[in-house]
């Protein structure tokens, strides 16, 4: 995890995957290196780049990540069956 206080712009990693996040429109952004953070913005897509305009963010250290993984691929799921089956769920 790497932020740039020129450009408020925070490199993000999870495990392989990384993300740029543009902190430019928070009014504070508190940033600790080791802490969890979820965002809420713009995604914006540049060749092969993808960044964040975040727009809100709030510090979610302690949120169990196995767990929350877990809860998005039940979800995940859940949305393909609803679009497989013309968005009527059963």
């Amino acid at each position: 995890m790497h932020f740039n206080a020129a450009t408020r712009v925070a490199t993000l990693q999870h495990g392989t995957c990384t993300l740029a996040v543009d902190a430019t429109l928070l009014p504070e952004f508190d940033f600790r290196i080791g802490s969890l953070f979820e965002f809420i913005g713009t995604v914006q897509v540049a060749g092969l780049e993808r960044r964040v305009a975040a727009r809100a963010h709030r510090n979610v250290d302690g949120l169990d990540m196995a767990l929350y993984e877990n809860v998005l691929r039940v979800r995940r799921a859940f949305l393909r069956t609803l679009s497989s089956e013309g968005g009527r769920a059963s």
